[in-house]
C-alpha cells in the first residue's frame, strides 16, 4: 500500500492521484499498473464532495490520497470547517462498469438502514462515466468513525479480543436475519429499472437482486467471456453457473492464469484444457448431490467476506466496540454455506484447529522440553488458534446457522464446490481425486436405496489421477521453494512487491532463478522448457 499523499491547491490535480502508487510488480508490471490506474477529473470530484456537504469547491482545503488497496483510489477531502468526507473511484480491475458501483451503494444503504450495521453513510455517487463531470464512477461517503483495528489488535487484552469477536458475531446475526430468496448482488430498484429482465424482487421494497458482482466472475480474464451472472433461484443453479463460466473460459482458449505451482517443465505436470473440461463434466453430473443435506445453510445471505483488520474501525478507548465496517465493494448474496468463514482478522500462519464444539487448543505435548524461545512461539500459536476457535464456539452458541455452515466447509462436497469455481486457474488433479473419492463413498452420500453413481472410474483412471496429483504437488512444492528462497510466501506469490523491497527483491529473484535453472535443467532444451514454465516473466 502507498503512503498517504497530501495536496492543497485551487485546481486539484496530481498525476499520483490517478496511477497506482501502492507497490511494484515482478512481472507484467505495465499491465498490472494499467489495471489499477484510472483517469478522471480530480477537481470535479472535489467539487462533488463539497456540494454533497452543502459547500462550494472553494471550501475544500486539503485532498489526501489514502493508502492504496488493489481496486480503488480513495481520497480524504477536508473542508474549511474541519469536516472530512471520503471520495472513492474504482480502478479498471474493480469489477463490471456501472454494476459494481451501483451494487456497492445499495449494499451499504441496505446494511446501514435495514440491517442496522455501522457502515459509513453515502452522500453522493454516480455509477456512469459518460454523463458526469468527474469522468469516472465515484462514491462520496462519510469518513469511517473510529480507528483501524490493525492499530489496536496487537496491544488488546485477550478479553477485549474475545468481546470484539462477539461483536462481529452479533453483526453477522443481523445480516443473517435479513436473508433473501435469490442469489446475486443487491441494487436499488430504480438503478436497474431499464434492465427489468436482469433483476428479481426482494421483500425489501427499495432493493432488488441483480447480476452478481462476485469477482470470481471477472478476474483473471473472465471478464472477456460472456457468462451467466445471475440472479439465480437456487444454490444448484449458482454452482452450475460457476462451472459453466470456467468451461467457457477454457473452451475459448484463454491462458490459464496464476497457477499455484511451477508447471510445464520437463517431466512435470502440464495443465491441459482436456483435463480441466473432464473435471467439469464430472462435477456437473454430481453437482446436485454435493449440496449440504441441511437446507437451512442453503439460504442466500448478504455477507462481508473480507473482515480483515483494515476493514474494521473500533472505538479507540474500547477497541472491542466496532464503530465502522468498510469495503462493501463486490459484496454479493450467495448460499450461507458458501459465505460463512472465520473473519480475516483472526487468520494466522500455522495449523488450524478442527471444526466442532470442542475444547480450546492445548499447548503441544512436548511443551516442557522446548527452549524458552520455542515455548514463547508455542504460546503465541496457541493464543491465535484459541481466538480462531472462540469465534466458532461462540457462533455455535449465538448464531447456529453460521456454525453449521462452517462445519459444512470441511465436508468433501463443499470442498469440491469451492475448488471447481477456480479450475480455470488451477487444481484439476486435486478435484479429480476428490470426485473419485466421492464416487467410492457414493452409498454413504445417497443411501443404500439411492440412485447409482453416474461416474465410473477404471484402475487406469485412478492411476492416471494419482500420477497427475503427484506431479502437481511437486510443481506446487517447486514454487513454494522459490518463494521461501525469496523470503517467504508473503514475498511475491502474485508478483507484488512493496516499493521498499522491490530493488532487493528483483536482484534476489534473478539469483534464485539462476539457482533454480542450474538445479533443474541438465541441458539447453530443458533450460528453455523451464524458462517457459518460470512464473515470474512477462506474458
Amino acid at each position: 500500500m502507498s503512503t498517504s499523499q497530501c495536496h492543497t491547491a485551487s485546481h486539484w490535480d496530481d498525476e499520483s492521484f490517478y496511477r497506482y502508487t501502492g507497490g511494484r510488480w515482478l512481472y507484467n508490471e505495465k499491465k498490472q499498473m494499467a489495471d489499477r490506474s484510472v483517469k478522471f477529473n480530480m477537481t470535479e470530484l472535489v467539487r462533488a464532495a463539497a456540494i454533497s456537504q452543502g459547500c462550494d469547491i472553494s471550501s475544500c482545503v486539503k485532498v489526501e490520497k489514502l493508502p492504496e488497496g488493489d481496486h480503488n483510489k480513495v481520497f480524504l477531502i477536508t473542508l474549511h470547517d474541519g469536516r472530512q468526507v471520503v471520495a472513492k473511484v474504482p480502478n479498471r480491475n474493480a469489477g463490471l462498469p456501472f454494476f459494481t458501483t451501483a451494487s456497492e451503494v445499495a449494499t451499504m444503504d441496505f446494511g446501514r438502514k435495514v440491517a442496522g450495521l455501522p457502515i459509513p453513510k453515502v452522500y453522493d455517487w454516480n455509477p456512469h462515466t459518460s454523463n458526469n463531470d468527474v469522468g469516472a464512477e465515484y462514491i462520496i461517503m462519510e469518513k469511517a468513525k473510529g480507528v483501524l483495528l490493525s492499530s489496536k489488535w496487537p496491544s488488546m487484552k485477550n478479553d477485549e479480543k474475545i468481546n470484539l469477536i462477539k461483536s462481529v458475531i452479533l453483526l453477522e446475526k443481523s445480516l443473517l436475519a435479513h436473508h433473501f430468496h435469490h442469489i446475486g448482488s443487491l441494487y436499488h430498484k430504480q438503478d436497474l429499472a431499464r434492465h427489468h429482465n436482469m433483476f428479481l424482487d426482494t421483500s425489501y421494497c427499495d432493493f432488488i437482486i441483480g447480476p452478481t458482482t462476485e469477482r470470481k466472475f471477472i478476474h483473471d480474464g473472465r471478464r472477456a467471456v460472456y457468462t451467466d451472472k445471475g440472479p439465480w433461484n437456487s444454490a444448484l443453479d449458482y454452482n452450475l453457473a460457476s462451472s459453466r463460466r470456467e468451461r467457457e473460459c477454457i473452451v475459448r482458449g484463454l491462458r490459464f492464469p496464476r497457477p499455484e505451482g511451477i508447471f510445464g517443465g520437463p517431466g512435470g505436470y502440464e495443465p491441459t484444457a482436456k483435463n480441466k473440461l473432464d473435471v467439469l463434466d464430472d462435477f456437473e453430473k454430481v453437482a446436485a448431490y454435493l449440496l449440504p443435506k441441511d437446507t437451512s445453510v442453503h439460504i442466500p445471505v448478504l455477507w462481508h467476506g473480507d473482515l480483515h483488520d483494515n476493514n474494521i474501525f473500533v472505538d479507540p478507548d474500547d477497541p472491542s466496540k466496532i464503530l465502522s465496517i468498510i469495503d462493501w465493494q463486490a459484496t454479493y448474496i450467495a448460499p450461507l454455506f458458501q459465505q460463512a468463514r472465520t473473519p480475516g482478522f483472526l487468520d494466522f500462519a500455522g495449523p488450524q484447529p478442527s471444526i466442532g464444539l470442542t475444547a480450546l487448543p492445548p499447548l503441544p505435548d512436548d511443551f516442557e522440553s522446548l527452549s524458552t524461545a520455542e515455548k514463547e512461539e508455542a504460546k503465541k500459536l496457541q493464543s491465535k488458534q484459541s481466538l480462531y476457535k472462540i469465534y466458532e464456539i461462540h457462533s455455535g452458541r449465538e448464531n447456529m446457522p453460521v456454525f453449521k455452515a462452517l462445519q459444512h466447509s470441511e465436508i468433501l462436497g463443499s470442498q469440491i464446490i469451492s475448488l471447481i469455481s477456480q479450475v480455470f486457474n488451477d487444481g484439476e488433479p486435486i478435484i479429480k481425486g476428490q470426485i473419485m473419492q466421492l464416487s467410492f463413498e457414493w452409498k454413504k452420500l445417497v443411501g443404500p436405496d439411492g440412485l447409482p453413481c453416474p461416474l465410473q472410474f477404471t484402475e487406469a483412471d485412478i492411476a492416471a489421477q494419482e500420477f497427475d496429483q503427484q506431479r502437481w504437488e511437486e510443481g506446487v512444492q517447486l514454487k513454494g521453494d522459490v518463494l521461501e528462497a525469496l523470503g517467504g510466501t508473503e514475498h511475491g506469490w502474485d508478483g507484488w512487491s512493496s516499493h521498499e523491497d522491490y530493488d532487493a527483491l528483483t536482484k534476489k529473484l534473478a539469483i534464485v532463478k539462476e539457482q533454480f535453472m542450474e538445479c533443474m535443467a541438465s541441458n539447453e532444451a530443458e533450460r528453455e522448457a523451464w524458462e517457459n514454465a518460470w512464473p515470474y516473466r512477462d506474458d
